[in-house]
């Protein structure tokens, strides 16, 4: 079992190389492996989201990250993610929820925590009556979905 415990991580570790040479679709071809061998392993499914949002398709980022805290719900990068993809969307409701669910488990990470809390005052000072009539354009009533992807 350790042996294939170390390969799936190794999989997943090829996928932020080219995650980090900015070959995307490369890059969820080997996560995509690792959640062959390891099917609940959320640290692929952000690197899938964060392909995604790297390509600003916030839509599909949020989903993978939505599905990487479903397994685990105190992966800390998830949740932090998820509040940083709302933030490009405008969504700043959803964003500064995310963000304090990111401070309530993410205890280890004490300087990102100190930046969830910048994002989080960075968040209060753009949401005045202004950009939430703004918001409102951009979303769609019947759906409630912002009609752009990220900016």
């Amino acid at each position: 079992a350790l042996q294939q415990m170390n390969y799936h991580q190794a999989v997943y570790n090829r996928g932020l190389a080219f995650l980090n040479l900015g070959r995307f679709d490369e890059a969820r071809a080997w996560f995509n492996r690792a959640l062959d061998m390891e099917p609940k392993y959320p640290h692929a499914l952000c690197g899938i989201g964060i392909s995604y949002e790297r390509q600003e398709n916030c839509t599909e980022a949020v989903s993978y990250y939505q599905q990487s805290t479903e397994i685990d719900p105190s992966y800390t990068i998830a949740w932090n993610n998820l509040g940083w993809v709302h933030y490009l969307m405008k969504d700043y409701a959803k964003a500064r929820s995310y963000y304090q669910k990111f401070i309530q488990v993410g205890g280890e990470f004490p300087d990102w925590v100190e930046r969830a809390k910048d994002m989080l005052n960075t968040i209060d000072h753009e949401e005045t009556p202004a950009t939430a009539n703004k918001q409102a354009e951009k979303t769609n009533v019947s759906t409630g979905k912002v009609l752009e992807n990220c900016q």
